[in-house]
């Protein structure tokens, strides 16, 4: 059975990625797509009234899955077993989390709203860069 679109194991495209590979990181976005959009979805219809209260659709949430996905390819940990969509869980949740309370005023500790920093992600798409 073909585990992913492109047959190419995520774990080890975290691995690689977290090697200096960053070319890979679109890959594993690809491969890890419906999975973070079902997330996405699911986190939305769980929460769909604060969500609504604040303006955020379930395309903001798809979109700051992306931001996870970079969180979760720092914290991988290929020698403690687990799959990488066990590492993925916890920061979709976070910023998913964190995008709410944006949208309800609050902003990151850097002092910038979160909606502040995806301006400038989408003004320089090359910034993004794994610490």
């Amino acid at each position: 059975m073909q585990r992913n679109q492109y047959n190419t194991n995520n774990e080890t495209l975290v691995c690689k990625i977290q090697a200096g590979h960053e070319e890979y990181i679109a890959l594993l976005w690809a491969n890890l797509q419906r999975y973070i959009k079902a997330a996405a979805i699911k986190y939305y219809n769980r929460f769909a009234e604060r969500f609504r209260q604040y303006g955020v659709e379930v395309d903001d949430l798809y979109q700051v899955g992306f931001f996870a996905l970079l969180d979760a390819i720092k914290a991988y940990n290929p020698d403690r077993g687990y799959k990488f969509t066990t590492y993925l869980t916890y920061p979709l949740k976070n910023q998913f989390n964190a995008l709410m309370s944006v949208r309800g005023g609050k902003v990151t500790k850097a002092g910038k709203s979160m909606l502040t920093v995806l301006d400038e992600l989408t003004e320089a798409p090359d910034a993004i860069v794994l610490d």
